[in-house]
């Protein structure tokens, strides 16, 4: 998981520190702990302005109606779990509310929107030649874990783990507790049992992006971390916090 902080709106602008901002972040010092599967991480706080928000104009300036957009807004406010709204239109920022805690040098846990994100990394891997294709066996990149495996383990794509379609046994928010006990949280997903034949059964499992995670850092070099920020965070103007 991430927390995120978005530094910049406009894309030329960003694109011009995207080499700086990967080269400056120290993936060691935003790094999870590492001894647990999920953490209750706290709401961040970005150490400085960096002067590259949204260019932000009237709503009206860009054809809305500011009335609507702050009844809107008033009304977003009663989701308890809420923590920003911003609204762009043209690329420009035309209305901000911020909710329960959150604000605009504020960055929080964005959970489960980390399985897109690494999506997108994967796409650029496969797009830079690193990784061939999304239907390569995870065996090919992982082949220490899949040794004794059987025909049909073997089978399983990388497609598969993205598409919550590996097949292996998994249950969420269960099955995380007794992997993270593990000394080997790659071996221990991998190792699960087979119940159904991959590409065929959806079952939702964070197991299988963190076994992606695994690929993409065997297949580049790199770590997830320093991969994101240096061919997606970075070109977009965004750094992660946590």
């Amino acid at each position: 998981m991430l927390s995120l902080l978005a530094l910049a709106g406009c894309a030329d602008a960003a694109s011009s520190k995207s080499t700086a901002t990967a080269a400056a972040v120290d993936c060691d010092r935003i790094a999870g702990n590492g001894r647990t599967f999920y953490e209750s991480n706290p709401t961040y706080m970005d150490p400085q302005d960096d002067g590259e928000d949204w260019s932000s104009t009237a709503p009206e300036a860009q054809g809305m109606d500011s009335t609507k957009l702050r009844t809107g807004l008033t009304k977003l406010g009663s989701n308890a779990s809420l923590l920003s709204a911003l609204i762009i239109r043209h690329d420009r920022l035309v209305a901000e509310r911020y909710y329960d805690g959150g604000g605009a040098q504020r960055s929080n846990n964005v959970h489960s929107v980390s399985k897109s994100v690494l999506q997108a990394l994967v796409h650029i891997a496969v797009e830079k030649g690193d990784i061939r294709g999304l239907d390569d066996p995870v065996a090919d990149y992982l082949p220490e874990y899949f040794s004794e495996a059987s025909p049909d383990k073997k089978t399983i794509t990388i497609r598969h783990m993205l598409t919550m379609r590996s097949g292996l046994d998994w249950t969420e928010d269960s099955t995380e507790s007794r992997v993270e006990k593990t000394s080997n949280w790659i071996r221990s997903i991998l190792g699960r049992e087979l119940v159904a034949a991959p590409g065929t059964t959806y079952n939702y499992s964070s197991g299988n992006t963190h076994v992606v995670s695994a690929v993409l850092q065997k297949a580049t070099g790199m770590s997830t971390c320093q991969f994101a920020h240096q061919y997606l965070f970075g070109p977009m103007g965004i750094t992660a916090e946590h």
